[in-house]
């Protein structure tokens, strides 16, 4: 009991430590390699956000679905979220940071011959976006 307790802390201290930074998206998981990922992030680092949207939505790799949603949902949780005293215009912002890491695997068996069993990894990859404004 006491463990799971202490996770949700570590874990909401964690999520309002990014809302502070201004990533307004927390992290999350999708079923790709990071690897295959990486260079739709390098397409759109520090770019405007209408702009990146515009990049990810033509972007013919399957990495770039995601990372678009994802940056949606940074978008209008930095917008909706904030105070009523500072509204935030959609046009200035910007990405700050985006990083793609690896997640958690799944692993699964499968037969091999001679009676043996292989192992298959399907690995996955954690997506983390800050949005900010321009200044």
């Amino acid at each position: 009991m006491a463990k799971k307790l202490k996770r949700l802390l570590v874990e909401n201290n964690r999520i309002l430590e990014n809302f502070d930074n201004g990533s307004n998206c927390p992290d999350k998981i999708y079923s790709n390699v990071s690897t295959k990922s990486a260079p739709c992030c390098g397409l759109i680092r520090g770019k405007n956000v209408d702009s990146a949207i515009n990049i990810l939505h033509f972007t013919p790799k399957a990495a770039a679905r995601p990372l678009e949603k994802t940056l949606r949902s940074a978008v209008s949780n930095l917008v909706n979220n904030q105070d009523s005293s500072g509204k935030v215009d959609p046009e200035l912002l910007f990405i700050k940071e985006i990083k793609i890491d690896e997640g958690p695997t799944m692993k699964r068996f499968r037969a091999a011959s001679m009676g043996r069993v292989s192992r298959i990894r399907r690995r996955s990859s954690h997506i983390k976006i800050l949005v900010g404004v321009e200044e």
